[in-house]
């Protein structure tokens, strides 16, 4: 095949197509690979700075005798601007009482990674990729809640359980956990602090009453039942408005049912809608 006007064949231009696809396979996943590192490895330096951001109020707050989870919290955007970082906590800080030392947080980067700093975990600050870290802390805050129950239980003097006993418990050990903002991304309240509470399904006389988890603007209590956000089955709902909606007035029926089939027709009757 002969050249016409000093162009190329097309048996030349097949193999410089091919050329070009061979270097595209090789080049393109290792290009890849380095921004996915080099976005990692900025997300990890900004959590280590909010974290000595962290460290340094939660001493200062200890020294002046005022440390506590609700101050050193309220602290975080203060915390965000002394780190001098572009993004935001994801949980609440959680700290030693002795000494004050940091013990947990997530944090989502300003390049919108997940970054959980955990002092039991090696490395203490890594990327949370498919989000296990936020699903283990759910877990294990209903887990808590459950366990709260079955020890309750044991008491043969208990009639009946005390839903705002349960709150009280999570809130001294540990306390309230922080929606994240994929949690509330896209609902009326994405700007608003919110945390979970437990909320036990059933009666004293079931073996393991589920629990499940909803969500108002109180770090310390009930919040007066308001349930912005539920949790229910590894699923978020989200209420219809910011108009606060009481999860109390579940069950009102006579007598009460509460039980998941009758909590998934009260979501349904609130116009609550799944988080996606």
């Amino acid at each position: 095949m002969k050249r016409k006007n000093g162009g190329f064949t097309l048996v030349e231009l097949i193999v410089v197509i091919v050329i070009i696809l061979v270097l595209a396979a090789v080049l393109v996943p290792s290009l890849l690979r380095y921004v996915s590192k080099a976005k990692n490895a900025a997300a990890i330096n900004e959590c280590s700075e909010v974290l000595q951001a962290a460290a340094r109020t939660a001493v200062d707050l200890a020294a002046e005798g005022t440390l506590t989870s609700q101050i050193l919290n309220d602290s975080r955007p203060v915390i965000l601007k002394q780190a001098n970082a572009g993004g935001s906590f994801e949980t609440t800080i959680q700290f030693e009482d002795d000494d004050a030392e940091i013990l947990s947080f997530g944090y989502l980067s300003e390049n919108n990674l997940h970054v959980i700093y955990d002092i039991k975990h090696d490395p203490r600050i890594y990327i949370d990729v498919e989000g296990t870290a936020t699903l283990t802390r759910m877990n294990n805050f209903v887990k808590q809640a459950s366990d709260f129950i079955t020890e309750q239980k044991k008491d043969p003097k208990l009639t009946s359980l005390d839903r705002n006993k349960l709150i009280e418990n999570a809130v001294n050990n540990g306390g309230l956990l922080s929606v994240t903002d994929s949690q509330k991304k896209g609902t009326p309240f994405e700007n608003k602090d919110l945390y979970w509470h437990p909320y036990y399904l059933g009666s004293i006389k079931q073996d393991s009453p589920p629990v499940i988890l909803f969500a108002n603007t109180s770090s310390t209590s009930w919040g007066s039942w308001y349930a912005n956000l539920i949790y229910v089955d590894g699923k978020v709902y989200k209420a219809p408005d910011v108009k606060n909606i009481s999860i109390g007035n579940w069950g009102a029926a006579n007598p009460p049912v509460y039980d998941i089939s009758s909590l998934q027709a009260w979501l349904g009757d609130n116009a609550y809608t799944e988080v996606n």
